[in-house]
């Protein structure tokens, strides 16, 4: 399953290179690992609810990245933040999924690897 996963994540594009040759995989299976993944699945909500109204009383700058194509959390959840978000500035990059910090190369270019 951590294949499909790890396609799922950062589709449509490639897994990154660098992730797959350096992140250690086989962390991500023990069985705290995935209790704990799972027990943010089932608080993110409630939590994000909970600091919404603090949204615009941030002042700092604050950079928002996300995947144009992301599968887990739409790119509109990154544009309604940075409306909310007055000293924000957003880049969704197009044809980049959810992993877009390993997706993109600082210069804005897409990895191109293969899988």
């Amino acid at each position: 399953m951590l294949p499909v996963a790890l396609r799922a994540i950062f589709g449509p594009g490639a897994i990154a290179g660098r992730f797959r040759n350096n992140f250690p995989l086989l962390m991500m299976l023990r069985p705290w690992q995935l209790r704990a993944t799972l027990e943010d699945g089932a608080t993110m909500l409630e939590a994000t609810a909970a600091i919404e109204p603090g949204y615009c009383f941030l002042q700092m700058p604050i950079f928002i990245l996300a995947g144009g194509e992301d599968r887990l959390v739409d790119p509109w959840h990154s544009e309604k933040l940075h409306g909310e978000v007055h000293a924000s500035q957003l880049q969704v990059v197009p044809a980049v999924g959810h992993m877009v910090q390993h997706s993109v190369r600082p210069s804005g270019q897409h990895h191109r690897e293969a899988m």
